[in-house]
């Protein structure tokens, strides 16, 4: 969203009582403005080139008229006996359905442009946008009896379309025992995959407000939908069939999200502030027509050929719906403490999560006459046309449920008040502390879909916690410009509801399976925090912290075998430390270069942070965990041969510099941008497996714009270059078992953006 719309935009990293109590290492907070300080009308759109995307070869397939716009035109509806099924809650199987109505149904699927991937040249990126704001000439004043008040609306929109191909490699780990009672990680799938995505996000965002010197009432709405399309080619080696496979998905992606919020608040005459929120938004992800279908060249022909005997292919739909509603109220009054002005801040805040989440799944299976061999040497959508679904040949059955409930629900309830306390001790000390009681009620209900939701609810997760937070400043006399602050807080953190069901699912990002754990519990976060900050002036200072974490039952991704299937999921282990120093600098210099012609206009920014943790899993000698199958394990187990001690996802090392000018005489601007993130455990391997490493890319970018003024309008050119240096992405087992391997390619992008 354009920064017109941004009124303030604040980042803490200091816990205090008047936030969330699910608090990790910061937050951020946006505000949007009640009334534009000036006329706004933007016109911006760009493009874009990936040198290992755009203009070249890609997977592709025809799917509806409406997928270059993100939105499904209806042709991945559920076929109309499906739905039927559904609607009487019965299961789309023999025992249910005579074998020809079994065969009619299968008639009913979308076929050639729902099955077919073909290569074909993948488009350039795009973009555009409009954005309008004003203060409207209305007599809001005179209606509202205060000359004080304006009265004012902005609203922006547009939509992005984005491609991405990937070419890499997938492999999975096993262990192979040797002759001197040692074992060495072995390869034991060993497969490549290409896909090809092209992500559609449309948005709109209005704010309408009204503002007068004593209050402000605002409304703000917000709509996001990213369609997001993508056929793939997996293929290689696999142990379980002992041969070469190929499986090809084609998948489609739904997300949307509306938000609508309405705040208020009030300044009194002797200082006090009332602050009221109302908010209610939805968001859903729906993914019809998920499809997959296997292929095998077991005798290493070179020639790939589906088994209609086994039928190795699968038709899924899903849906997650979520529902959130809160409302708060916070209420700051100044008062006299310790003969010192003080201000007290109470509040209250009650916010409800609904969650529906379920997946259907079909495929077709051969009832036993045979389909013609020359039949089967041809493409799949031939393999799958009408004339093959007969009782004697091929009909559909429904496996949901097959291997997982198919069905969940999740609620969150939290229940919130607060009491904070800001005031000077004296002319060096400033004391800010308070407490938050902050009740949560989580539950996830997994059922089956053939049956009405039973009230046997699997895991409920009720705490009661009292969240404390002090913070110290110390501002020395000898410089106005220094301070000191320490802060010591209490925070928690909760299982999604994704990490909590049992309900499996493909993440489609790495073609693993996915299992949430009933039996993670909640992690509670003690922080300390000692920082000194400088300041220059306004967005110029240099600071440097230390801080400490002890995490009690944290939630770590785990990856484990079953049987042929490698399943991520989570569990809490007993608990973690984090000990870290951040530095962090930025500065303006406006005479850099004095002397120089090019130099003499330009501010130059020096801005960098670099952030070096060592985190630690820590346990007693007599300690256990509960894995994600539910039995209880020895700490000691979680780093058998050789696993890495640090906490699952936390880097040692993170740094980032930015560099560049801003040249106000002539409209132009510049940025380096250098981001590095050390390797960290992406996944916690369990039983025979090794942990699973990642070595993020080091990311160089550049952005450059330049603005041209006539008269009343501008024009501002910019140019964006991503991953100058070209890295790929790569994380491994043991570092011989290349879990995930591909280029992220080079990026150059060409924007225009017309103000009136």
């Amino acid at each position: 969203f354009p920064t017109q719309i941004i009124n303030t935009s604040v980042i803490q990293k200091t816990y205090s009582a008047d936030m969330p109590g699910e608090f990790g290492g910061g937050i951020i907070e946006i505000e949007t403005k009640p009334v534009p300080t000036e006329r706004i009308l933007d016109f911006s759109f760009s493009s874009g080139f990936n040198d290992t995307t755009s203009l070249s070869d890609g997977l592709l397939y025809d799917g509806g008229k409406d997928d270059d716009l993100g939105y499904d035109d209806g042709i991945r509806d559920f076929p109309d006996m499906v739905q039927q099924a559904i609607n009487n809650n019965t299961k789309l199987d023999r025992s249910n359905f005579q074998t020809y109505e079994l065969a009619n149904a299968g008639r009913e699927f979308e076929n050639s442009k729902l099955w077919v991937i073909q290569e074909g040249e993948v488009p350039l990126d795009s973009s555009f946008n409009f954005t309008y704001g004003d203060e409207l000439d209305i007599s809001i004043d005179e209606i509202l009896g205060d000359s004080s008040a304006t009265f004012g609306v902005m609203f922006t929109a547009g939509m992005r379309s984005s491609w991405d191909t990937q070419d890499g490699i997938r492999q999975t780990g096993t262990l192979q025992a040797q002759g001197d009672g040692t074992a060495n990680v072995i390869v034991s799938n060993d497969k490549t995959f290409l896909s090809t995505s092209n992500d559609v996000t449309s948005y709109a965002m209005s704010v309408i407000g009204i503002d007068t010197d004593s209050y402000e009432l605002k409304y703000t709405g917000m709509y996001i939908h990213k369609g997001t399309k993508r056929a793939r080619i997996l293929q290689g080696y696999d142990s379980s069939d002992a041969g070469n496979v190929r499986e090809d998905f084609i998948e489609f992606f739904e997300r949307e999200l509306t938000n609508n919020q309405i705040n208020y608040s009030y300044l009194y005459d002797n200082g006090a502030e009332l602050d009221l929120r109302l908010t209610a938004g939805e968001a859903s992800r729906h993914s019809p027509y998920e499809r997959v279908v296997f292929y095998e060249d077991t005798s290493d022909r070179g020639f790939w050929r589906y088994d209609v005997n086994t039928g190795r292919n699968q038709t899924q739909f899903s849906y997650v719906e979520d529902s959130n509603e809160n409302v708060g109220i916070d209420f700051s009054y100044p008062v006299s403490l310790f003969e010192k002005e003080a201000v007290l801040k109470v509040g209250y805040d009650l916010t409800e999560n609904d969650r529906d989440a379920q997946v259907r799944s079909y495929r077709f299976l051969s009832e036993g006459g045979p389909i013609p061999q020359d039949g089967l040497d041809n493409r799949i959508d031939y393999i799958f046309e009408d004339k093959n679904f007969d009782p004697s040949r091929l009909i559909l059955i429904e496996n949901t449920a097959a291997s997982s409930p198919a069905g969940y629900q999740g609620e969150l309830t939290t229940d919130s008040m607060y009491l904070t306390i800001d005031t000077y001790l004296n002319e060096n000390y400033r004391l800010a502390f308070g407490v938050r009681s902050e009740n949560g009620e989580q539950m996830v209900n997994t059922y089956d879909v053939f049956q009405p939701v039973d009230s046997n609810i699997e895991k409920v997760l009720d705490e009661d916690y009292t969240l404390p937070s002090f913070t110290l400043t110390y501002l020395p006399e000898f410089n106005e410009n220094l301070q000191f602050r320490l802060g010591i807080s209490q925070t928690i953190a909760r299982p999604t509801f994704r990490e909590l069901s049992p309900t499996l699912f493909i993440d489609v990002d790495t073609d693993r399976v996915i299992a949430g754990s009933l039996y993670l519990e909640n992690s509670e976060i003690d922080n300390i925090d000692l920082r000194a900050e400088y300041y220059w002036g306004v967005n110029q200072f240099m600071t440097a912290g230390l801080f400490f974490k002890d995490i009690s039952k944290p939630i770590e991704e785990v990856v484990n075998e079953s049987g042929d299937l490698i399943v991520t999921s989570y569990q809490n282990v007993p608990g973690a430390e984090l000990t870290g120093v951040e530095f962090e600098y930025e500065r303006v210099f406006e005479d850099l270069l004095p002397n120089s012609n090019w130099g003499q206009t330009k501010e130059f920014l020096l801005k960098f942070n670099v952030t070096a943790t060592e985190s630690e899993v820590v346990y007693g000698a007599n300690d256990t965990y509960v894995n994600s199958q539910g039995a209880l394990i020895s700490a000691a187990s979680l780093f058998a041969n050789g696993r890495d001690t640090r906490l699952q996802g936390q880097s040692d090392l993170i740094g980032n510099i930015q560099f560049g000018w801003d040249d106000l005489q002539n409209g132009s601007q510049a940025t380096f941008i250098v981001n590095y993130v050390s390797d960290r455990v992406r996944a916690r391997g369990i039983d025979v497996l090794p942990d699973v490493i990642e070595e993020p890319p080091l990311l160089v970018d550049f952005v450059y714009s330049k603005e041209i003024y006539y008269d009343t309008s501008s024009l501002k050119l910019s140019l964006e270059l991503r991953n100058l240096l070209d890295e790929e992405y790569y994380a491994a087992m043991a570092s011989s078992v290349i879990y995930d391997q591909y280029k992220l390619g080079s990026s150059v992008s060409l924007g225009f953006k017309f103000s009136f």
